[in-house]
């Protein structure tokens, strides 16, 4: 068994398999005073393997850096999470466990500091609808405008904490969803292919407004597109940073 245990061909996955043929059970007893590990094994066939491991401390309590959550603060008022985790990165900041910034990690550390995602304030000069009459009018499904607004893409906004989503159909956004592929225009993953960059940061781009970026709602064609101008480079629109250097 330990030959077969320690073949560089088998994986670890081939292991637990191996070890739960002979494994009966496993019993794990932690003594905190004494900062000890009980190990109780019993494997089939009736023998008894006992023994102590020396139990690890707890791990110490992290805090984000002040100036992290700033940002964060800074950059919800008008980034979603995906843009405001590649300009954490961009600046070299870290996570307080040294980590680089996602999407996700953004949105914990909003969460935890009581900070709001951008995309829920009130935006003046057009009524607000539900998002099912939003999707009626952009000629989209539901499920997919949920999806859009969750990923910062669709701006909406809540009336109240418990409020439902509300989205104002104004122009610009409007101009945002079109049923046929505009001339020049390439799918998302040829924009990521001739860019060279991941789907999260094509994303983050679009969201940050540096990339002009359009929804095909209807036909075979249905998806992100990317503005592209004759000479095959991304049409730019003018990338605002939240703050200055």
């Amino acid at each position: 068994m330990r030959a077969v245990w320690e073949h560089p061909a088998t994986s670890w996955k081939d292991r637990k398999r191996l070890l739960s043929t002979v494994l009966e059970e496993a019993v794990l007893t932690a003594d905190r005073e004494r900062r000890k590990l009980h190990v109780l094994l019993r494997w089939r066939g009736g023998w008894i393997d006992e023994r102590e491991l020396p139990l690890r401390p707890p791990p110490r309590g992290v805090r984000t850096e002040p100036e992290t959550v700033d940002w964060i603060c800074r950059l919800a008022e008008f980034h979603a999470d995906p843009a405001s985790a590649e300009e954490f990165n961009r600046r070299g900041l870290k996570t307080a466990r040294g980590l680089v910034f996602t999407a996700h990690r953004v949105a914990a550390l909003r969460a935890t500091h009581g900070i709001p995602a951008a995309g829920r304030k009130p935006v003046e000069g057009t009524a607000a609808v539900a998002v099912s009459e939003a999707a009626g009018e952009l000629g989209t499904s539901v499920s997919s405008l949920y999806r859009w607004i969750e990923q910062g893409l669709v701006p909406a906004e809540r009336a109240g904490p418990e409020g439902p989503l509300r989205v104002r159909l104004d122009e610009g956004l409007r101009a945002r969803f079109c049923d046929t592929v505009p001339d020049g225009d390439v799918s998302a993953a040829d924009a990521r292919r001739k860019l060279g960059v991941s789907r999260q940061t094509l994303w983050s781009r679009v969201l940050a407004g540096s990339l002009s970026a359009l929804h095909v709602v209807r036909g075979a064609n249905k998806g992100l597109y990317v503005r592209w101008d004759e000479s095959g480079q991304p049409l730019l629109t003018g990338l605002q940073e939240a703050a200055q250097d």
